[in-house]
Order: C-alpha cells, then sequence, then structure tokens
C-alpha cells in the first residue's frame, strides 16, 4: 500500500512539472488535474516527465489531438478559459455546463480558439448574454448542437444573430430561456431549417403565434414543447407537416384539446413518443384519434382527469407496440 501511495504522488508531481512546462498561468491543482489528468496514463506522465522539451512538444502534440473537453461542473473562469481552450485547438466537442462563472469574455475567447467546435453545452451558464451568443455566432460556423438551458440573459436578440450564422445547427436546447418571445423565434425557425431536435421547454412567452412557423422545420424528429401553455390546437396543428417526428412533448400545454389531438393524429403517424401528461381538456373522443399512431412506443398520459378507464382500455388495444405507458 505505502508504494502505490508513493507512486500515485509521484504521479501527480510529475503531472503538476509537466503542465507547467507549457506556461500555463497557475491554475487551482482540482482544474488542472480535471481537465489534462484523464488525457494520460502514469506511463505517458513519467515518460514525458524525462526532458523539459520533450516533455513540451510532446505533451502539446498529444493534447492537440483530443476532440472532447468535459468541463462540466467545474470552477472555470474566463481566465481559465483563456488558458485552456488553445491546448485543445481540433476540439468537436465541448461541455461548459453550469460553469456559471463564464461570462460573454470568455465565450468571445473560445470563439477565436475552438474554430472547428461541432458541439457546445453551455447549459445552466446564466452569465452569457446577447453579445456572447453573438460573437459565438460569428465564429464557430460549424456548429451543429448547441445547449443554452438555464441561460436566462439570452433574449430574441440573441436568437437574431444565432439564426443568422449558425444554419448548420441539428440540435438546439432552449430550455428555461424565458425571455425568448415569438419575435426572436420566427426569426430562428426561418433560418435554421436543418434542425433535427429542438426543446422549447418551459419557454413560456411563446405562443401559437411564433410556434406556427415550425411547420418550415420539415426535419425535426424531436420537438420538446413542455410547459409552453400559452399553445393551443393551433400549434398542434401547424405540425401536419413535420411528418418525420418521432418524439413530441406537449406535458403541460394545458389548453390543448381533443380537437389538436385529432390533428396530430392524422399527419403525425411515425410518432413513437408522446407525453401528454397534465392536458386536461383531453377526454376520451380525443383518445380515441391516437388509435391510428400504431408505431407508439412511450406514452404519458399522466394527471389528464378528463380520460376515463375505458377510454385507456380501447387506445390500448390498439397500440401493440407500447413499451412505456403512464
Amino acid at each position: 500500500m505505502k508504494n502505490i501511495i508513493v507512486l500515485f504522488s509521484l504521479e501527480r508531481r510529475n503531472f503538476r512539472l509537466l503542465l507547467s512546462m507549457l506556461s500555463i498561468p497557475s491554475l487551482p491543482n482540482d482544474i488542472i488535474l480535471y481537465c489534462f489528468y484523464p488525457f494520460f496514463t502514469l506511463a505517458d506522465i513519467l515518460m514525458f516527465s524525462v526532458t523539459s522539451k520533450t516533455s513540451r512538444e510532446k505533451v502539446k502534440k498529444f493534447l492537440g489531438m483530443q476532440k472532447v473537453l468535459n468541463l462540466s461542473e467545474k470552477n472555470i473562469t474566463d481566465l481559465m478559459m483563456i488558458s485552456i481552450l488553445p491546448l485543445f485547438p481540433h476540439l468537436y466537442v465541448l461541455n461548459l455546463s453550469r460553469c456559471d462563472n463564464i461570462t460573454d469574455a470568455g465565450l468571445a475567447s473560445l470563439s477565436s480558439s475552438l474554430t472547428g467546435l461541432q458541439t457546445l453545452n453551455l447549459r445552466g451558464c446564466d452569465n452569457i448574454t446577447d453579445a456572447g451568443l453573438a460573437s459565438l455566432s460569428s465564429s464557430l460556423t460549424g456548429l451543429q448542437g448547441l445547449n443554452l438551458t438555464f441561460c436566462r440573459n439570452i433574449t430574441d436578440a440573441g436568437l437574431v444573430s444565432l439564426s443568422s450564422s449558425l444554419t448548420g445547427l441539428q440540435t438546439l436546447d432552449l430550455s428555461d430561456c424565458d425571455k425568448i418571445t415569438d419575435t426572436g423565434f420566427t426569426s430562428l425557425s426561418s433560418s435554421l431549417i436543418r434542425l433535427q431536435n429542438l426543446d422549447l421547454s418551459d419557454c413560456d412567452k411563446i405562443t401559437d403565434a411564433g410556434l406556427t412557423s415550425l411547420s418550415s422545420l420539415t426535419g425535426l424528429q424531436t420537438l420538446n414543447l413542455r410547459g409552453c401553455n400559452k399553445i393551443t390546437d393551433a400549434t398542434v396543428t401547424s405540425l401536419s407537416s413535420l411528418t418525420g417526428l418521432l418524439t413530441l412533448d406537449l406535458d403541460w400545454c394545458d389548453k390543448i384539446t381533443d380537437a389538436g389531438l385529432v390533428s396530430l393524429s392524422s399527419s403525425l403517424t411515425g410518432l413513437q413518443t408522446l407525453y401528454l401528461s397534465c392536458c386536461n381538456k383531453i377526454t376520451d373522443a380525443g383518445l380515441a384519434s391516437l388509435s391510428s399512431l400504431t408505431g407508439l412506443q412511450n406514452l404519458d398520459l399522466s394527471d389528464c382527469n378528463n380520460i376515463t378507464d375505458t377510454g385507456l382500455a380501447s387506445l390500448l388495444s390498439y397500440l401493440t407496440e407500447l413499451k412505456n405507458f403512464t
């Protein structure tokens, strides 16, 4: 056990020495280890510590080959990002979720360092504003996936800059961005025609006026409107052109009625997952129309208080592919 402890200590001491050769400004030990340590084995660290020149070149080359970096929930600051990110010039995937010390300045440095980035997770980075989103949009034009969940300082202006540049986006998560209105969403849906996955859950300022523009996003496979409680059957009807939709979440959209379900069932026949929890205006009559969705595998009707056991039993007799029912 003693030998293991000594080796463990030696490994980290050499690792710290190794990183000091890269001219990285002083960073907390936990950040150093979390950012870089997973990329190296003990043999790598001991080998790289032989000479400073050899170590420096080998480490830079090795880090430069990495494609994925996960810094989620670490106390990363703008200054740390400026120090760390240039060492990973070929990243495809960067996770900064819940790094809530990052500001627009940090995003600007990110945008200048990682122009080849394809997926960026900024979930919970609530100090980011429209200005940061604008700098990101102008540089990271190859982004395919962007998560802005709980970035509550993003407004319609940020979506306008995003939609004008990031036209290759396939996945966009805007859940709980509660300053977004119909204006911002309309600009987005007119440009991001390659979107396959869109999450607008709890964007409660969006109404039918904005969401009817969804009809142009004909490549959508997953759509989450959970908690968008201002939408009505008009929005559901406008989804008829999204014939490739596989997953639709309408939980807590309590203005949707049987008429909306009839429209949905006649057009979105490829649905595999449908969530309708707490849609209390739905009755057995609307439920009956869902019998045409024979490919459904996941269905949530919890807390739909106006449907009966009889209506449910009748529907379930048609849904032979169903795997999960609530």
